[in-house]
């Protein structure tokens, strides 16, 4: 799983339900706009307001409209619900899964192991959602590193603002295991993940524009620089925007925008109107 893979929203109806109804409309804009895969039940899919039962329908949903390019998240602290989660996904027909470490409780690193060794004996890629600043606490890289060269964890999505890391990271694992694959997960540096060497990036700013965040995927790869600067830089107008709401409001007010609609932000998250305004006049601008 590479490219340009979009951190997807969870589409709610008005009262905070479940609108499964929406996800084919949904997946067929992000394709149609450049999408190569999607991360689902993620931060961006507001996972921690999510139930284990909704986990699953979400997951059910995706896979029926689009099981190859799907990478469904389990994030379950318990290694038995996890298991259990995963093991249904799987039978669902999934192709890969993913997961962050057990939160607020801190595993051992033999205890984070075996979490994710236990996801791993179900027979399909597991991708290790690493995530810092939410998990709550660090795992050395060295624990990381074993498990990538005994094929317990295939891939990584690192959600980082600290660029070193990222690449102390990436070029660890990938020593590990040259079959390694390095998500790039936050979009403040997408033009730096990429630049530096990650398989692609999982974005959730793509779903305002996934033709627009391809473009800087592809300026990249073309050795052009100076195009994917102008990119990100158009990139980090629309995270500013983002960031004076509840994560991911802004990115639904948009979609709304773009002619999607996916519904509001469970509470108690919560958009305002400043990010809606400062998310209009971008796309406006932009003729989106």
């Amino acid at each position: 799983m590479k490219g340009l893979i979009v951190a997807t929203v969870t589409p709610f109806n008005d009262d905070g339900s479940l609108n499964l109804g929406m996800i084919p409309d949904y997946v067929s804009y992000l394709r149609r706009e450049g999408a190569d895969g999607f991360f689902v039940n993620g931060t961006t899919g507001e996972l921690s307001l999510l139930s284990y039962e909704e986990k699953l329908e979400i997951a059910r949903k995706y896979l029926e409209v689009t099981p190859k390019e799907t990478i469904v998240g389990i994030h379950e602290n318990s290694v038995e619900r996890a298991v259990q989660l995963a093991r249904e996904v799987v039978n669902l027909g999934a192709y890969y899964i993913a997961s962050l470490p057990p939160v607020y409780l801190r595993p051992s690193d033999k205890g984070i192991i075996e979490y994710y060794e236990a996801l791993s004996k179900l027979g399909v890629p597991v991708i290790a959602y690493y995530y810092p600043a939410r998990l709550g606490y660090t795992i050395r890289v060295e624990v990381f590193e074993k498990m990538a060269a005994d094929g317990i964890i295939t891939g990584m999505k690192f959600t980082t603002s600290n660029a070193s890391e990222f690449v102390k990271y990436m070029t660890a694992l990938k020593g590990a295991n040259k079959d390694f694959i390095m998500l790039n997960g936050d979009d403040w540096l997408l033009l730096y993940g990429l630049s530096m060497g990650a398989d692609g990036a999982v974005s959730g700013i793509a779903n305002i524009s996934p033709s627009l965040v391809r473009s800087l995927l592809t300026a990249v790869s073309n050795g052009d620089l100076k195009k994917a600067a102008e990119v990100q830089a158009i990139i980090n107008e629309m995270l500013l925007a983002v960031e004076k709401a509840d994560y991911p409001a802004a990115i639904k007010e948009a979609l709304k925008y773009r002619g999607v609609f996916v519904g509001p932000v469970r509470k108690p998250l919560e958009g305002n109107m400043e990010a809606g305004s400062l998310m209009y006049g971008i796309l406006k601008r932009l003729g989106l």
